[in-house]
């Protein structure tokens, strides 16, 4: 079903893997590669940690992260959130409310 709906956004990616050991950030900028699209996260668990839980909700409410520049006139740089997340996963994300409540789930029985 992921790959079907990732169709209608041109030609579908692999899935990226939450379990893989990635910063927020490093997350971020390879999510902010992906524009108008569904990037599919594969393998969320409700133990990942909680800078990845940012992350997804970032992905939420559209906001990457901003950083400072190393210039002396206080300028910044941001990488903005352009896609949209299809999670899965065994798990659901009901350990973190905040992060559930950004989330349509759709369940699947084999």
């Amino acid at each position: 079903m992921i790959e079907s709906l990732m169709a209608l956004f041109g030609q579908p990616q692999k899935e990226l893997s939450l379990e893989q050991k990635s910063t927020s950030r490093g997350a971020t900028r390879l999510f902010a590669q992906f524009g108008n699209a569904l990037v599919w996260l594969d393998e969320f668990k409700t133990t990942i940690d909680k800078d990845l839980v940012g992350f997804l909700k970032g992905i939420a409410d559209r906001t990457g992260y901003t950083r400072a520049k190393s210039t002396n006139d206080n300028q910044t740089h941001s990488t903005p959130i352009r896609a949209s997340a299809v999670v899965g996963g065994q798990d659901m994300p009901v350990n973190e409310s905040a992060l559930f409540s950004r989330m349509i789930l759709l369940r699947f029985d084999s």
